[in-house]
């Protein structure tokens, strides 16, 4: 072991920056964990027979009735129902196309052909006959008026013209040399989805990104009155580690659950929203036009909400008519004029006025203020008692723990007994990946659509100790046993006494004060852990059992806990209808070579560059940690959260800068970096082959990323809902610590609640940051509440 010591910024003090030889390091802290199979939610697939395939680009153009121009067909917005209609436009277009020229492909095209519903086409090569360039203009010259006119339910403008192009686009390859270089990797798990989604790929079920819903059945529940709960399932290509680290293709698939809006008038919306605001049992037309007009805080938060939608008029018919909801108006439909071309001419008129004499309609609300909405590119302004919402559109919930997951009847979905056969059902069934023609033109098999079975490991559990008192808990725990004894017991100088005898006893069942103080012994304990945590006490730490060690414990130790900083790291944002959107960042942290988490920190900014946030919070830990401990900490463990992987290439810029940051210091004090990103989304769920779900400490790396160096950490157990295990990614390393060392390490700090004694589902300090990020949106969200 080799001590720097490095002058302080102050002359009145001197820190020690502790490093380790790379020598003393060489061999893993820990001995081999025990191993155990697991079931999860991954399912291999067979590329050995997968033929060359062709690529193909697809444009396709609307030439317009009018002026014959033709304009690129192609998404402008990401509002899911609209996404939906194109991609079935898109699927329309191309089943005429190969319809009128079936010769460009051998045999039936459904079985041959995989169309990602955008601007690309996979084909096996021996099956596509055609030349460098195929195009054809579909109009109405090719099918009979009725046929014609239900199409253009999909395809738009009976009298327009649509042009198909197709383009050879290069050949794709599944031979194993191929996958070692990334962008051929990715086209060929681009090619895998589009060919397991192609019988997806029609008006029965909603696509948002890779989560499927069926539209004729799953219902669960209603939400609230205007909104439902549905049931439907994700479903990705990913290329893992595989048996042995031989990289595996593998279909991952889960159960998701969303909230839709119902079909209902927009008017009914805004009346439930309306009485949501005002906290009232009811409410009318007449009041939410008034606060409409009136309530500038109501009226951007319907602005809010309605912008996110699609509608449909009742005066339009059905079809292609879709509006997009852009904003709210300033004026109603007595104000806001509009030009009405009739046998007298041309002349402008108020809204109210053009619905009567053209639609022959007569507005109730005429003083209602508009909605602005875009139907074929185009603004128009539509009177709110004329809309209906358009059916399946998902509704964004604003609090993450509003209580969806916890319904009861979640639990028939998510109970770990019968979860792998319910994720093979999906594939078989729904998916239609059993006996699919299509698949087997494309060379893609499995093994039976049975479930994979990865080789995972128990972790041990960290050591307990409250004070001289330690305890070493058993393999597989998921709970620390009360002790008498805190490790720091606060000191009380004064404190009271608030009996709550008068409430209590009229509640049901007769809960009194005394009766919890004699019969619930768990609460009490309960009370007083949080009792001496918030008093300035520490009820436990956690350390490193000697007997799980490889070689001793001095260096081990040194390495793993002294003079190592852990740092929880969180971005989050939100958007406020008063000062737009805001990015908070939080951390939590150690001060010292304890678990004991004393640092915090968070800070927000609305347009400033987030990483200058994070280098300030970074430098604050630093600080805090150096006057609590005296020195610096030669290495830092930053656990960051994602939403998912698209993310790392950011968290890298972020570790990039951190480092920078370090050069401009003059004591010349540059720490090790060790920087694991964090998605708590669970991607791959884990269940015994007992249909169990597996202890806590258990962790993966088969199934996990062939790119990227992860495990997946299963910290917590629930009794009756499976498990939601966290990827960990590492995407610094400077230390050189050992996946296994810093999957140990995560298992451990996950232990430290000091008041439910259980494992937190995520690391702790990162679990400690989230809520303090939440605390400070609340407080920024209420404050500008106030000051309004």
């Amino acid at each position: 072991m080799k001590i720097t010591a490095v002058p302080a910024m102050s002359s009145s003090s001197t820190r020690e920056v502790i490093t380790l030889d790379d020598t003393d390091l060489s061999k893993d802290s820990f001995k081999a964990p025990e191993s155990l199979n697991v079931a999860t939610n991954m399912f291999p697939l067979v590329l050995t027979r997968m033929p060359i395939i062709q690529r193909i680009k697809v444009d396709t153009f609307t030439i317009s009735s009018k002026d014959g121009t033709p304009q690129l067909n192609a998404p402008r917005v990401f509002n899911e129902a609209l996404l939906n209609f194109h991609r079935l436009r898109q699927e329309t277009l191309i089943a005429i196309f190969f319809k009128l020229r079936p010769h460009l492909v051998r045999g039936d095209f459904r079985d041959v052909i995989a169309y990602d519903s955008a601007k690309t086409l996979f084909v096996p090569q021996e099956r596509y006959t055609g030349k460098e360039i195929e195009e054809l203009t579909i109009s109405k010259s090719f099918f009979e008026p009725e046929t014609w006119k239900t199409m253009c339910e999909v395809l738009g403008n009976e009298e327009d013209k649509y042009l198909v192009r197709l383009t050879c686009d290069g050949l794709l390859s599944s031979k194993l040399s191929k996958m070692m270089v990334p962008a051929n990797r990715l086209e060929l798990i681009k090619c895998i989805e589009t060919v397991i989604s192609q019988k997806l790929n029609y008006s029965d079920f909603f696509h948002a990104g890779n989560l499927c819903f069926a539209r004729c059945h799953n219902r669960l529940f209603d939400w609230d009155p205007h909104t439902e709960v549905r049931s439907g399932f994700c479903k990705s290509v990913v290329y893992t580690q595989g048996y042995n680290g031989i990289g595996q293709f593998m279909i991952n698939t889960d159960i998701k659950l969303s909230v839709f809006h119902k079909s209902c008038p927009v008017l009914d919306l805004l009346a439930h929203e309306h009485k949501t605001f005002k906290k009232v049992d009811g409410t009318t037309s007449i009041a939410v036009q008034k606060d409409l007009r009136d309530n500038a805080e109501f009226s951007n938060l319907m602005e809010e909400a309605l912008k996110k939608l699609c509608v449909t008029a009742k005066h339009l018919g059905k079809g292609t008519h879709l509006i997009e909801v852009i904003g709210i108006s300033e004026e109603d439909a007595v104000n806001q004029s509009v030009t009405l071309r009739d046998i007298s001419g041309e002349r402008l008129v108020s809204i109210a006025e053009y619905y009567s004499k053209v639609y022959n309609i007569r507005l109730e609300y005429p003083n209602m203020r508009l909605l602005i909405g875009k139907l074929f590119n185009q603004e128009h302004f539509y009177p709110m008692e004329v809309l209906e919402v358009a059916p399946f559109q998902r509704k964004a919930l604003k609090d993450r723990n509003c209580g969806i997951h916890n319904h009861p009847v979640i639990g028939m979905f998510m109970s770990p007994n019968g979860y792998i056969p319910s994720m093979e059902r999906i594939l078989k069934e729904q998916m239609k990946l059993k006996g699919n023609s299509l698949l087997s033109n494309f060379g893609i098999e499995s093994r039976g659509w049975t479930a994979f079975y990865s080789k995972a490991k128990l972790l041990p559990c960290p050591q307990i100790k409250f004070g001289q008192e330690v305890k070493t808990l058993e393999i597989g725990s998921s709970e620390i046993q009360h002790s008498g004894m805190f490790d720091r017991p606060a000191t009380i100088r004064q404190g009271a006494i608030i009996s709550f005898n008068g409430v209590l006893s009229k509640r049901e069942g007769g809960a009194t004060v005394e009766k919890i103080m004699i019969e619930d012994q768990k609460t009490l304990e309960k009370v007083t852990r949080k009792l001496n945590v918030k008093c300035g006490g520490t009820n436990f730490v956690i350390d490193i059992p000697k007997s799980i060690l490889s070689n001793g414990d001095g260096i081990q130790h040194k390495k793993l806990i002294e003079n190592v900083q852990f740092i929880g790291l969180t971005k989050t944002r939100f958007t406020d209808v008063i000062s737009g959107t805001c990015s908070i960042v939080a951390a939590t942290f150690n001060v010292s070579d304890s678990t004991r988490l004393t640092g915090h920190s968070s800070e927000q900014t609305l347009n400033g560059p987030k990483i200058d946030v994070i280098d300030t919070i970074i430098s604050r830990c630093l600080r805090k940690y150096e006057k609590h401990s005296t020195r610096l900490p030669s290495s830092i463990v930053i656990y960051r959260n994602v939403m998912n992987k698209n993310e790392f290439e950011i968290v890298k810029k972020e570790v990039n800068e951190i480092r920078n940051s370090f050069k401009h210091r003059e004591d010349n004090y540059c720490p090790s970096l060790i920087v694991l990103a964090v998605n708590k989304v669970p991607q791959v769920r884990m269940v015994t082959p007992a249909n169990e779900n597996v202890l806590p400490g258990t962790y993966i790396e088969e199934t996990t990323s062939f790119e990227h160096n992860e495990f997946i950490l299963n910290s917590q157990v629930s009794s009756e809902r499976i498990s939601s295990p966290v990827t960990y990614t590492i995407l610094a390393n400077d230390e050189g610590w050992t996946k296994n060392e810093i999957a140990h390490m995560t298992w451990f700090n996950s232990f430290t609640n000091q008041t439910s004694y259980m494992p937190f589902p995520v690391v702790s300090v990162l679990h400690f940051a989230d809520k303090l990020a939440n605390r400070a949106m609340n407080i920024r969200k209420y404050a500008k509440a106030y000051e309004q």
